[in-house]
């Protein structure tokens, strides 16, 4: 005996193709978001991590009023800290809204 079921599941699909059409759009639109996320998130975790080995990073910057002896610097190097001499003077400018900073020509 044949099976009614067959012919209705065919009639069904094509009197309301349109609902059909729609619920599949809006479930592959949906899937394409989620996976876009997923992806783009993994991306950008492996870009942050690897980006500290890449790219120079500094961790601290501090001033002090005047030059540092020869003590000083030896005292702060033995905590395995690297120190670079950074010289300049930071001026306003007149007119505009920023700050012109000055570097030496020469290292002393």
């Amino acid at each position: 005996m044949k099976n009614p079921l067959n012919k209705r599941i065919f009639r069904a699909i094509k009197g309301e193709a349109g609902k059909y059409m729609v619920i599949f759009l809006f479930m592959a639109a949906l899937v394409g978001i989620v996976s876009g996320f997923l992806i783009a998130g993994e991306s950008l975790k492996t870009s942050y991590d690897e980006s500290f080995e890449k790219y120079n990073v500094e961790d601290g910057n501090f001033e002090l009023a005047a030059k540092a002896d020869d003590d000083v610097i030896s005292a702060i190097e033995k905590e395995n800290v690297k120190l670079y001499e950074n010289f300049y003077v930071e001026e306003n400018t007149d007119g505009f809204d920023s700050t012109l900073r000055i570097f030496p020509t020469e290292w002393t």
